[in-house]
């Protein structure tokens, strides 16, 4: 009987074993089912985030790309140009937004002012980054306005040169 008791004794303790085992299993299972449900809360978090960021991101690029048109378009409004000289332009303003960190925006506006100044579409794409240079080494507050201050000095010394 003492052998008996002894196997019985065992396997009522290898069962109690078992299931403590077996109860920490599943409240270690709670815990994780608890962590991959607070990690999906924070991936849905962080998706929206990245979601409006895109979303904001291509509504700025859309604004300035329409803000550059509409300059364009009535920078070449006054000037008689060429599919080629046009993209030439568009060209020149984005060379002289990387080298000057002015806008492509202001640039397609110089263009009006250069055209007012009497220069024709070659003699525009030439003399943008200079005017930019100008500019920036000036820094004054935008290119619209540095190209005015500009072309108002020469024109003041051409209107002295003509009087003499």
């Amino acid at each position: 009987m003492a052998s008996s008791d002894i196997v019985l004794n065992i396997v009522t303790r290898g069962a109690q074993l078992a299931k403590q085992q077996l109860g920490s299993l599943g409240n270690g299972a709670k815990g994780s089912a608890g962590n991959l449900a607070q990690l999906s809360k924070f991936a849905k978090i962080a998706g929206l985030a990245v979601g409006v960021a895109l979303a904001k991101g291509v509504s700025v690029a859309v604004k300035e790309f329409m803000a550059f048109d509409d300059a364009m378009t009535q920078s070449l409004a006054i000037m008689k140009t060429t599919t080629d000289q046009q993209e030439a332009m568009v060209r020149a303003t984005q060379d002289v937004a990387v080298s000057t960190r002015i806008g492509t925006k202001d640039s397609a506006e110089a263009y009006f002012f250069l055209a007012s100044a009497g220069l024709d579409a070659e003699q525009s794409i030439a003399a943008l980054p200079q005017v930019a240079r100008f500019a920036r080494k000036f820094a004054l507050q935008s290119l619209t306005l540095r190209l005015r201050k500009v072309l108002t000095k020469i024109s003041n010394f051409a209107r002295k040169v003509r009087k003499k």
